[in-house]
């Protein structure tokens, strides 16, 4: 009796914590499951904005900001697989760094370096399943910020006022919009089958010195102050 108790308590502690717990992989979980949450949070949003009773064919502005959520969101859940499947040498600053200063918004580089940190652990989507990608790839944050702008403005109905940009006309029509936000849920599901597989633990097991690497962490990613 006492033998099966420790075998179903080894088996719950090898399930949700690691043997040796390492404070700069649980700060990168840390943040592969903020960005996660972020992803989620946008995709319910702009499923909730393209219902059909909210009038989408009619309102610019309503297309706009559901267009730049798919978007962002997709962008994050990609962030959160670099971080949870990082390589142990990474150190969370750098990679943070990269992310937001050299990868930043671009979607296809995000991409790439998703699937190559997710090779034999994932199974991540080939790029025909994610037929939206290439377009939305074409789309970095200053054409986000001037649909949004062109939006504003422009708030017509569509059949008195068509699109100029053939990309915006492309990516805006509610047909690519369903599509796009199918394969953004595709990398969120993925990303969360990643926080649950691989970060989850390291979150669960915080070293003593946890909290003076993660001040250190926010020190270092902060701006300097004169």
């Amino acid at each position: 009796m006492t033998d099966s108790r420790e075998e179903k308590q080894n088996a719950f502690l090898k399930k949700y914590f690691v043997a040796k717990p390492n404070a700069e992989r649980s700060i990168k979980a840390l943040l592969a499951a903020s960005y996660n949450q972020d992803a989620r949070g946008l995709l319910q949003r702009a499923h909730f904005c393209l219902h059909s009773k909210f009038g989408f064919e009619h309102d610019r502005k309503l297309r706009a900001k559901i267009l730049v959520d798919l978007l962002m969101s997709a962008e994050c859940s990609l962030k959160s697989l670099i971080f949870g499947l990082s390589k142990n040498y990474e150190p969370p600053e750098k990679l943070y760094k990269k992310s937001k200063q050299k990868w930043g918004h671009d979607l296809g580089k995000l991409l790439i370096h998703a699937r190559n940190r997710a090779k034999n652990k994932l199974k991540f989507p080939s790029d025909k399943k994610l037929p939206t990608f290439a377009d939305a790839s074409k789309m970095n944050v200053f054409i986000r910020y001037s649909v949004e702008t062109y939006f504003l403005i422009m708030e017509r109905s569509l059949r008195d006022q068509p699109y100029v940009d053939p990309l915006i006309k492309k990516t805006t029509s509610e047909t690519w919009m369903w599509q796009f936000m199918d394969d953004v849920n595709k990398i969120l599901r993925l990303s969360s089958e990643a926080h649950n597989k691989f970060c989850s633990r390291h979150m669960n097991s915080r070293t003593k010195g946890y909290n003076k690497r993660l001040k250190a962490f926010f020190t270092n990613i902060s701006p300097s102050t004169p």
